[in-house]
């Protein structure tokens, strides 16, 4: 049977976190945060972790000062070697004279900083739940991306998309679409669940070649941004907003 226990461990100490693993059975680690400040640390821990197999639930990268942060690419190598299985959180800014390659795709992604979050590294993401701040995808790879999602079969995972981008703006099309992209007439509000996160306001219905719909919205102004959410009849929730008009 496995087990599951939350545990704090300092980074230094590498060798009671491996002994508290072996002693008490456990196959996964809820939540593991580590920053990106020693790599030696976080070396002995990653090895550890991909040695045994270990489930690592939700992993986050901590903010750490830039300039510390030399061996970021060493860093992504192991990480694509762990095994993420839910959410993927990156917090950390990383120099701009390297190429980032994120291989491993839980549930969730969320990165804070993601110039180096190529379109080749989106066309070929299966997450569910993807969130990119800091982008520096433009139209035309925003555009790259719905092409293949329309394909049946394509994203099967994806149920949600945010691409927060300087790049984004009204020069070029997306789905044959120049931002910005909106109807507010009537207006709706789509929502998965009762979450009020993943939810789109005044979005353009987008259809796959199999059916399936989606929902797109592209605002443009000081910080451009894309959402788009992908229905399911399971879970979708759509409110209507009726706009009254007063007699007198």
């Amino acid at each position: 049977m496995f087990k599951v226990m939350s545990i704090q461990c300092p980074d230094v100490d590498v060798e009671l976190f491996g002994n508290l693993l072996v002693s008490f059975g456990i196959r996964i680690v809820d939540k593991l945060k580590i920053d990106f400040s020693c790599f030696e640390n976080f070396s002995k821990i990653a090895k550890l972790l991909i040695g045994m197999n270990i489930e690592i639930k939700e992993f986050c990268v901590e903010e750490a000062e830039t300039r510390l942060v030399i061996d970021a690419v060493n860093y992504m190598s192991l990480i694509n070697k762990m095994n993420i299985t839910l959410k993927f959180e990156c917090q950390q800014r990383f120099l701009r004279r390297y190429n980032y390659q994120l291989d491993t795709y839980p549930n969730r992604i969320t990165i804070n900083w993601s110039f180096w979050f190529n379109i080749e590294q989106l066309l070929n993401n299966s997450s569910a739940r993807i969130k990119l701040w800091e982008s520096k995808l433009s139209n035309q790879h925003i555009n790259m991306f719905f092409e293949k999602w329309k394909k049946a079969g394509s994203f099967p995972n994806l149920r949600y998309l945010l691409i927060d981008s300087i790049k984004i703006d009204n020069k070029s099309s997306i789905l044959e679409m120049v931002p910005p992209i909106q109807k507010k007439r009537p207006r709706i509000k789509i929502m998965v669940g009762r979450n009020p996160i993943e939810s789109i306001v005044d979005a353009v219905q987008v259809t796959k070649d199999d059916g399936t719909k989606g929902y797109l919205r592209v605002k443009l102004g000081t910080n451009p941004m894309l959402e788009f959410l992908v229905a399911n009849p399971a879970d979708t929730v759509v409110h209507h907003y009726y706009i009254r008009v007063r007699r007198y």
